[in-house]
């Protein structure tokens, strides 16, 4: 019995003794890197490479999630808190493509979302074996 006491007790002192020594240090903090957004320019030929696509699907949920998000903000009578809310909604579409790696932003998306059912585009999604309807 006096074994287990023993124990007990040096294991309570050498718990407070390590928790004590231990220091919190905080990470750096990271400053956040803006991203430039580039004027899109459309392809003559509306061919997309399988880099955009890729870029563009890594938007889609949160750009869905963004607008569930924003539904019941456009449902307000307000006009000037109407107006600020589709300020807000559309920089964050922008912020969305340009963090996924489509430097040309929202636009850039919306256009490749128009042409990925062109014929030029057909090997590409083959590939990739997706489907478009």
């Amino acid at each position: 019995m006096k074994y287990l006491s023993f124990v007990c007790v040096l294991m309570i002192i050498s718990f407070f003794c390590v928790c004590q020594g231990k220091k919190n240090i905080a990470p750096a903090a990271k400053t956040p890197v803006e991203i430039k957004k580039t004027d899109f320019i459309e392809p003559a030929d509306s061919s997309i490479s399988v880099e955009q696509i890729n870029k563009m699907s890594l938007c889609n949920t949160l750009l869905d999630s963004l607008s569930i998000f924003y539904r019941d903000s456009f449902r307000t009578k307000d006009a000037v808190l109407l107006t600020r809310y589709q300020d807000d909604f559309t920089k964050a579409q922008d912020k969305i493509c340009l963090r996924a790696g489509l430097p040309g932003g929202y636009k850039e998306y919306l256009w490749i979302l128009k042409n990925i059912g062109n014929e030029k585009n057909k090997k590409i999604l083959d590939s990739l074996k997706i489907k478009t309807y």
